[in-house]
């Protein structure tokens, strides 16, 4: 018996919340699941319905950002039903844009609570593993509007002209890119570290390998 409940714990994805941000009762977990995605809706935890109580009858808006200060606009909608908020008209996008599917979970932190709330992504242990400083996840749709989906190598271009050639890989599940080899030479010389936001943009359309 005691087994099992050990397992479970594990298997929770509230439990692997790095501890520090557990301890902040301003961050909370969201979790992905098939049905939120299927409904493109999201409904808020029961602490956060009453932070936002007072806007009831005013709010409309609610802002989410990721960690790259991307921000999403949605709807927010109060259910008298059931005494909760409800995210809509916007989650999906904001999973897939950020590589999240069903299983999955976010971990948010509401920033103010009158006019347009704004819901921002916690920093939490897991964004300073090897993973996120050997390889850099790019926007799903930067990459499909100028056709670098598939695996190739490409140039990074730094402010002072300085060119690192980078490895573009697919993920093994999802189907997103990552700069792989090339990355970390580049993040380093040009003093970038886990949670920097910095913004890409292609330089010419001709350039073999591409360059942004």
């Amino acid at each position: 018996e005691l087994k099992r409940n050990k397992k479970a714990k594990k298997n929770n994805p509230e439990r692997e919340v790095d501890s520090s941000i557990s301890s902040d009762h301003s961050c909370f977990v969201a979790l992905v699941t098939a049905s939120n995605l299927h409904k493109d809706a999201l409904v808020l935890i029961p602490f956060i319905c009453i932070l936002l109580k007072p806007l009831e009858k005013e709010c409309r808006k609610i802002v989410l950002r990721d960690r790259w200060e991307r921000s999403w606009a949605m709807d927010l909608a109060f259910n008298k039903s059931s005494d909760t908020f409800n995210i809509r008209q916007g989650w999906r996008s904001f999973c897939d844009e950020n590589g999240k599917k069903a299983g999955s979970f976010f971990v948010f932190k509401l920033i103010g609570n009158r006019e347009t709330p704004l819901l921002s992504l916690c920093s939490t242990e897991s964004t300073s593993n090897k993973n996120n400083t050997e390889s850099c996840r790019l926007p799903l749709r930067f990459m499909k509007k100028h056709g670098l989906d598939k695996p190739r190598l490409i140039t990074l271009l730094g402010k002072d002209g300085t060119k690192w050639v980078a490895n573009l890989r697919r993920e093994s599940s999802g189907g997103r890119m990552r700069l792989g080899k090339g990355w970390k030479d580049f993040a380093l010389d040009n003093g970038l570290k886990v949670g920097d936001s910095f913004t890409f943009e292609l330089v010419g359309k001709n350039n073999t390998p591409p360059m942004i």
